[in-house]
């Protein structure tokens, strides 16, 4: 396993265990404001870390291939879980518009996407 991927499982899991701190499933503990904030920050950094820095460079074709699969899996496990908070909220009466709009844009971006390749590549 090379050092690039490496650090983007070691990124992916520390991103996971803070998320998870964040959202404090159980109410295993009570944190003060100041402890929410940080760990609001700390997710932030992290995502946009994970999202737009993290450089992928692929190789050959085998490369962009595994990445390529990695993404469209991630999409579909993504929009997935959003459409089922979607239900799950829609039942309880209480939808939360990110919701929505993480899904329209994950589906809007995607498509602007291979328009784009289409067209333009």
């Amino acid at each position: 396993m090379n050092a690039n991927i490496t650090l983007q499982i070691a990124c992916a899991l520390l991103f996971a265990a803070i998320a998870v701190l964040l959202v404090n499933p159980y109410e295993l503990w009570m944190p003060s404001k100041a402890y929410m904030v940080i760990l609001a920050a700390a997710v932030v950094v992290f995502g946009l870390f994970s999202v737009f820095i993290l450089a992928e460079k692929a190789g050959d074709e085998r490369d962009h291939e595994h990445r390529g699969f990695a993404g469209r899996v991630a999409f579909l496990l993504g929009g997935a879980i959003l459409l089922a908070g979607i239900i799950v909220q829609t039942l309880a009466h209480d939808l939360d518009p990110w919701l929505v709009a993480a899904l329209t844009g994950m589906v809007v971006g995607k498509t602007l996407a291979r328009w784009y390749s289409a067209t333009f590549k």
